[in-house]
């Protein structure tokens, strides 16, 4: 019998300093797989990722509420409220599910939590108990909090800044699923690095953080480690538990861990290039 996956997409990067809260009617809404994976946009191309890569090894997709916006303000609560009782609606109609996958943008807030990408996949752990997997897949920008560390499995986030591989996140947060049933756990390795770097200052194809990018790539291919995903942390977020973030994903243990700080000290050494040149006064 294939393993069932159900996927599902909440994704808005939100602005704390915007007053005017985002509703439901901001949102594309979708809960049809034919109808999520013609959609233009981000959210097409990240699901189209996840879902072609599961039905090509034979997986059972059970397609979720799938909800994306643009970045804007907050969320209103209604909106989180709305994602999490439909997404458990139809979670609780699914029998053995094995797995979800999910996607995210990780700089989302809304009036009332600061945390909604860990609060959403928390309410999700809650609902499946702690034998489904869940894999995660975030946007470069995101802030990964513990809470979204300890409730989901796996972590993938986009490896460039401009962003070229909002497919890729996609496949890369099935083959974690993939990869788990097929070749067995891996150990997931979360570093925080208290560092705010201004997203207009850097990219992942120059300077210092291309040459981090290609060190944790070349571990990658080496094969010392099965992934990894490096958050520079969107600077638009006034909250209280905020990190740029290095996640490494190992067969073992030790090695997820011992990598994690390595490209964490590494990432925070470059905390004077990643400022780049300085922002002009309003005045000026």
């Amino acid at each position: 019998m294939s393993k069932k996956v159900f996927v599902c997409r909440l994704h808005q990067e939100s602005n704390s300093f915007n007053p005017v809260l985002t509703g439901l009617d901001r949102f594309n809404i979708v809960d049809k797989p034919e109808d999520v994976l013609t959609t233009n946009g981000k959210c097409g191309i990240t699901l189209n990722g996840i879902y072609k890569t599961l039905s090509e090894k034979g997986y059972d997709v059970v397609s979720g509420v799938c909800m994306e916006c643009g970045s804007s303000a907050p969320l209103k609560n209604e909106v989180v409220d709305f994602f999490i009782e439909k997404t458990i609606e139809k979670l609780k109609l699914v029998n053995d599910l094995d797995a979800i996958a999910i996607s995210m943008h990780g700089a989302t807030v809304s009036e009332s939590d600061d945390d909604v990408c860990g609060s959403v996949i928390e309410s999700l752990r809650k609902a499946v108990g702690d034998k489904v997997i869940i894999s995660v897949s975030f946007d470069l920008h995101a802030n990964v909090t513990e809470k979204t560390a300890i409730n989901a499995d796996y972590i993938s986030g986009y490896q460039t800044y401009p962003h070229l591989d909002i497919y890729d996140v996609g496949v890369r947060c099935a083959e974690r699923i993939i990869e788990h049933f097929e070749s067995g756990k891996s150990y997931v390795s979360r570093a925080e690095i208290p560092m705010i770097a201004p997203a207009h200052a850097y990219t992942t194809g120059t300077r210092e953080l291309k040459k981090l990018m290609d060190k944790a790539s070349a571990y990658k291919a080496s094969g010392k480690i099965v992934d990894y995903s490096i958050f520079q942390a969107q600077p638009w977020l006034d909250v209280e538990e905020f990190f740029s973030t290095v996640i490494i994903t190992a067969k073992d243990k030790q090695t997820a861990i011992d990598v994690a700080n390595e490209l964490s000290l590494d990432e925070f050494n470059l905390r004077v290039d990643l400022q780049g040149a300085p922002l002009i006064s309003v005045d000026e």
